[in-house]
């Protein structure tokens, strides 16, 4: 699977998009999500949706249409907070307008799939270490599941439909 329908999926499980989105068509392409996510809201619902209240929605613009402004104040917005409470490096990350200008969207989905998805898997795993429970690295893996297919996130609410 390409690595984009890889990052379609990821946020289809953190229920940022719906499953029947556009993105996940047969005809679909990487454009497509790209100009999805491109003005930067649906960034700031995922980190909501894996740790509540990560982003106050008064400092993000839900309509920003396409203004360049707006746009990247919520990319920006999601970038400070996957520093500042998730923990990844800025070198890590893409800059907002990798994203906005579509330049290089292929670092943007990395960061969404291998960035945050090690930061929640991580978390989940600290969790069940704190209630005294032994792990093996398969353990990690079914509580990330079992987090995702349940709507459980531990302490990560996700937002309801």
């Amino acid at each position: 699977m390409e690595f984009w329908r890889q990052c379609a999926v990821w946020l289809i499980g953190c229920r940022v998009l719906p499953p029947n989105h556009r993105v996940t068509a047969d005809t679909a392409q990487v454009f497509d999500l790209a100009q999805t996510l491109r003005d930067g809201v649906l960034l700031c619902q995922l980190l909501n949706n894996l740790r509540a209240h990560t982003i106050n929605l008064k400092e993000i613009n839900l309509r920003p249409q396409m203004s360049q402004f707006l746009c990247l104040k919520n990319i920006r917005t999601f970038l400070t907070c996957c520093c500042d409470v998730f923990g990844l490096k800025k070198s890590d990350l893409f800059d907002a307008f990798d994203l906005f200008d579509v330049r290089d969207f292929g670092k943007v989905t990395f960061v969404l799939v291998s960035g945050l998805l090690s930061v929640f898997q991580a978390f989940c795993c600290r969790l069940v270490q704190i209630n005294r429970r032994s792990l093996l690295s398969s353990d990690c893996h079914l509580v990330f599941s079992s987090a995702l297919s349940s709507r459980l996130t531990f302490g990560f609410p996700v937002s309801s439909d």
